[in-house]
């Protein structure tokens, strides 16, 4: 059975699911990354652990599976982080979960030992490494992660916390901060400005 990316592969986009992944080391909050494999990619920037979604598979499981076989940690999804997409060869859009570290081994260094073909470095940094390491367009699931530990998952303007509700999460297009007790900023998952601009591109 193919994966749902190759079954997909004459359209522009192909859809990959990942983790981003934190720890606490000595009370600092850090992230996992993975640099990918090849002296080709010798000057690439670091990514998430994520892949293809196969078919039949939900976001979230893909995430978690391809988590564990890039890195062999085993993390516990608890946040949405929405998506980003950026370009290579084609398309990728790429759906993030916010993850807590559960298992697998680390070393006092921070990097994560764990034999991978596609990946020579997979490490654990603190948030301002991972901001100068990650892909420009990956740093978007830093801030909104950066955000829902700083609101510690709750609305800014109703305060009401998230309480595994799914109420609390971020526009589907443009990463924008949603809460949908109290309706602010937006409708559902798409914030005020760009559910006008969608009306205003159908008028």
């Amino acid at each position: 059975m193919g994966s749902y990316a190759e079954k997909n592969s004459m359209t522009k986009t192909t859809n990959r699911a990942g983790l981003l992944v934190y720890r606490y080391n000595k009370g600092i909050r850090e992230y996992l990354l993975v640099h990918p494999s090849g002296k080709y990619n010798a000057k690439s920037p670091y990514y998430i652990p994520k892949g293809h979604i196969e078919e039949g598979e939900s976001e979230a499981e893909t995430a978690i599976r391809e988590t564990f076989e890039e890195t062999g940690i085993v993390a516990k999804i608890i946040f949405d982080l929405g998506y980003i997409t950026y370009k290579t060869k084609k398309k990728k859009k790429v759906k993030a979960f916010l993850a807590e570290y559960q298992s697998g081994k680390v070393l006092k260094n921070g990097i994560v030992d764990w034999s991978d073909w596609e990946n020579d470095i997979k490490i654990f940094v603190n948030e301002k490494k991972a901001r100068k390491l990650l892909r420009k367009e990956m740093i978007a699931f830093l801030d909104r992660a950066e955000y829902y530990f700083a609101t510690v998952g709750s609305c800014e303007i109703c305060q009401k916390a998230d309480n595994g509700t799914e109420s609390f999460g971020f526009c589907n297009q443009c990463g924008a901060p949603i809460c949908r007790d109290c309706k602010a900023p937006g409708i559902g998952w798409t914030c005020n400005d760009c559910w006008y601009w969608s009306i205003g591109e159908e008028l």
